[in-house]
């Protein structure tokens, strides 16, 4: 009945989620508003909420719905007045979280037919800088229970989970940095053109199973994720050309030089071409997230 996707949700499915009492499970958790500044319980009761389903397997919340079962279901649902900023609200909020979180919001929020009120749904997803803990530094998964405090072990598999993550991370950087020294040596002098050529490629294998082991770090970099896929698709385009030019210039042909010129020119330019996007991409690793070249002192 839960949706895997914001989109998904709609005001029929909350009617209907409300209408049959469904309590709060582990995918999602029902709110009323955002709390009240004098509020510190209710600013905990988020931060935990917010920390457990970005720790555990993701999860909804939504807003505009009292949490009362006494009420009939169409008292229930309150709505949010559509012309606040709740999206800036809730992120105040949940600022004190660490790490910073990631989060979506349904967009357009969902109408209340006849008034002029919206329901905001908010999708946290798993962490990939999981754990995160609330203001109080305290950790939280989810359960279908609620939010419940996160034992010595889970805590500590957490961190081994992240530090794994960011060797990932590192090993990309380093694969990176290793192609873009290698580039240099795949352009030829041109008063060599027509006689010489590199021996030196490229290798996109390590990168692509490295895009696939970093991608949900990544993913929120869209910079980062189009650069990549560049370089890789780049990369196998300059590999595929140079397997076709060694099964050609081994052959007794008279326009031999000619094709050494060819092959030569097209490397260079697609050389040229990378170097600035595997620069970009090092220093959006370096930047964002904290990597150092280990070669340099």
């Amino acid at each position: 009945m839960i949706p895997n996707s914001l989109d998904d949700w709609d005001y029929r499915l909350v009617e209907n989620l409300v209408k049959d009492g469904l309590f709060e499970t582990d995918k999602f958790d029902l709110k009323e508003d955002i709390p009240h500044k004098s509020d510190r319980g209710g600013d905990e009761r988020l931060e935990k909420s917010t920390c457990a389903f970005a720790n555990t397997e993701g999860g909804y919340l939504l807003f505009g719905i009292k949490d009362d079962r006494s009420l009939s279901y169409k008292d229930r649902i309150v709505g949010i007045d559509s012309n606040r900023d709740f999206p800036r609200e809730f992120g105040d909020k949940i600022n004190n979280i660490e790490p910073h979180l990631y989060y979506t919001f349904r967009n357009p929020a969902i109408s209340i037919p006849d008034t002029s009120n919206v329901i905001h749904v908010i999708k946290i997803d798993q962490s990939p800088e999981r754990p995160h803990w609330t203001s109080k530094r305290e950790f939280y998964f989810r359960t279908n229970k609620g939010n419940e405090p996160m034992s010595y072990q889970q805590v500590k598999d957490s961190f081994l989970g992240e530090e794994q993550r960011r060797q990932k991370l590192r090993l990309l950087f380093i694969e990176l940095l290793a192609n873009r020294e290698q580039c240099p040596a795949m352009i030829t002098d041109d008063e060599k053109v027509r006689e010489q050529y590199s021996l030196v490629t490229l290798d996109s294998s390590v990168l692509q199973s490295l895009l696939v082991d970093t991608y949900p770090m990544i993913i929120k970099n869209t910079e980062l994720v189009r650069l990549l896929i560049t370089i890789r698709e780049r990369i196998r385009l300059m590999n595929n050309e140079t397997r076709i030019f060694y099964s050609r210039v081994s052959l007794p042909m008279s326009n031999q030089p000619q094709i050494v010129k060819e092959h030569n020119e097209f490397i260079k330019r697609q050389a040229q071409e990378l170097i600035p996007m595997l620069d970009t991409a090092l220093n959006i690793l370096t930047e964002k997230y904290g990597l150092i070249n280990p070669f340099e002192s």
